[in-house]
């Protein structure tokens, strides 16, 4: 009982330290994330540090997933951050091995408990989270001491001496088992760690249980591929090859890595010696995979294959539960919409209509909305801060507008097609004039979207100016055509003014999708 109990109240301990630090340094946490990635090196040092912190490669490498999938990092430093953050996690096995058992650790946690719990009485979100921060490392610690009197309790009625034949993979799996079950790499060396110290297993033993457990981490991230997008197989199988690599360096370099931290670092305290190794481990892995890095990450790219097919570049690649990733997606997936919108409407406008193509085009574009709306549902389903809320907002009203604008197009093809094929020069003119005033507004908008910040207070002014000119043009046509009827007998007063009323709308639709999308990159930039 008392090893259950020591687990469950270092899994909970380890739980609520990680809840607390996401909160207290989750922002700047993926600030760091999205600016010190440039390199492999970058992007090794980041996930080390990060992971160093918040004390989980599990949850580094979930966050690297939506990162990867939102486009905020590639692959490649997706992958490099994975590396960083299985060394880090080998900075709790430090900790525990240099105070647990060096301190008495039910006096020591409950200062702790104190101030934790008086914090956690606070409003302000900082001092709370701080309290449960201080809490979760007493419960840490105090779940060590049940761990450590469960295993000397052990040494002391059992005869253990026969576990001195078992082979060497005997223990490795069973390391691999046991962080397979617990879902905690930190609470394995925890537990190993109270072996060793009670003596219920050897060193050689311990560092084959370690051994194990690093490659059992995996588990947690190939779960999470089952049924998952693309990039979270890339990167759920991407880190299990890469600690499949690990384990096979440290089983075949094992009396070399030993005589090393013996020998040349003067490590001989057994304890040490284990939390050591697994650091050597994983920074020898570092120093051969940094080279590689580009090349396994093509090696993924290729391996790891998917049958989604998605409309989408960017939504299924990200949960809609975390906001930072989920805001990023959506807002470069608001910028590939609008440019689909853009090539839609041009093709209306163009000289060869192939009509049955348009609609096609059209229909496409409208099943891509959809997508882009269920994934819209998920996310306001979700609590986000306040600037992520205004962020939705401005985002999904962009694409609505940017498909009003196509509607609006698409509606008015067929009066197109009827002054392009008309035997009237005037109306044949008229049609080329539209498509004329129409191609340079839809080259404004790609110049605005392309380089937002030049336009970003001047946008409304701009292209409102624009469409004023266009719709006063259209108009003017239109007037000599009907204010002649015996020369153009052809035309329809109502069917002409109706489609520059459409035209004039369509533009304005697509001006406040503009307007809506750059009011996103704002709020974005305001955050960086």
């Amino acid at each position: 009982m008392y090893f259950l109990g020591g687990l469950g109240l270092f899994l909970f301990g380890i739980r609520l330290l990680e809840d607390a630090l996401v909160q207290l340094v989750g922002r700047s946490f993926k600030r760091f994330l999205k600016r010190h990635t440039g390199t492999p090196v970058k992007a090794v040092l980041a996930g080390t540090i990060t992971t160093a912190i918040i004390r989980s490669s599990s949850m580094v490498t979930l966050l690297v997933m939506s990162f990867t999938g939102a486009g905020i990092i590639g692959l490649k430093s997706g992958l490099g951050i994975i590396l960083g953050a299985n060394l880090g996690t080998t900075v709790t096995g430090w900790i525990v091995s240099a105070v647990g058992f060096s301190f008495d650790l039910k006096a020591l946690t409950l200062p702790f408990f104190a101030l934790g719990g008086l914090m956690s009485m606070f409003s302000k979100s900082r001092l709370r989270e701080g309290g449960h921060f201080l809490i979760g490392f007493s419960l840490m610690f105090l779940g060590l001491d049940f761990l450590k009197d469960a295993f000397a309790e052990l040494s002391g009625k059992f005869d253990l001496s026969g576990w001195e034949g078992s082979p060497k993979i005997f223990f490795f799996l069973a390391g691999f088992g046991l962080t397979a079950i617990i879902q905690s790499s930190s609470a394995s060396v925890a537990i190993y760690l109270s072996m060793l110290a009670s003596g219920v297993v050897s060193l050689e033993q311990a560092i084959f249980l370690a051994i194990g457990s690093d490659l059992g981490t995996t588990v947690t991230a190939l779960l999470g591929t089952i049924n998952a997008n693309a990039v979270r197989r890339k990167t759920g199988w991407g880190q299990f090859f890469m600690n499949v690599f690990q384990a096979l360096l440290s089983i075949a370099l094992f009396p070399l890595y030993v005589w090393f931290l013996q020998e040349v670092m003067g490590l001989h305290n057994p304890l040490y010696l284990l939390v050591a190794f697994q650091s050597l481990a994983n920074i020898v892995l570092i120093i051969v995979m940094i080279p590689l890095l580009g090349w396994f990450t093509r090696f993924i790219d290729k391996k790891i294959k998917t049958g989604e097919v998605h409309l989408t570049g960017f939504l299924h690649e990200v949960q809609a539960s975390e906001p930072f990733s989920a805001c990023v997606a959506l807002q470069n997936e608001a910028l590939k919409f609008g440019k689909e919108t853009l090539r839609l409407n041009e093709s209306i406008v163009a000289e060869t209509f192939q009509g049955s193509v348009l609609f096609e085009k059209y229909d496409r574009l409208k099943s891509y909305e959809n997508e882009i709306n269920q994934f819209v549902v998920l996310m306001q389903q979700s609590q986000m801060p306040e600037q992520r809320s205004k962020q939705l907002t401005a985002l999904s009203s962009s694409i609505r507008d940017f498909a009003f604008c196509a509607k609006e197009m698409k509606d008015i093809r067929h009066n197109l097609e009827d002054l392009l094929n008309s035997s009237d020069d005037e109306k044949f003119r008229m049609f080329h004039l539209i498509r004329s005033l129409q191609n340079d507004y839809y080259k404004a908008v790609h110049a605005i979207l392309k380089d937002p910040g030049t336009f970003q207070h001047t946008v409304n002014e701009y292209l409102s100016g624009m469409n004023r000119d266009i719709t006063s043009k259209m108009q003017e046509v239109a007037m000599k055509l009907i204010s002649n009827p015996k020369k153009h007998p052809s035309v329809n007063f109502s069917s002409l003014m109706n489609m520059i009323r459409e035209i004039e709308s369509s533009n304005i639709s697509m001006l406040k999708a503009v307007e809506n999308y750059l009011v996103s990159v704002s709020l974005s930039n305001s955050e960086s």
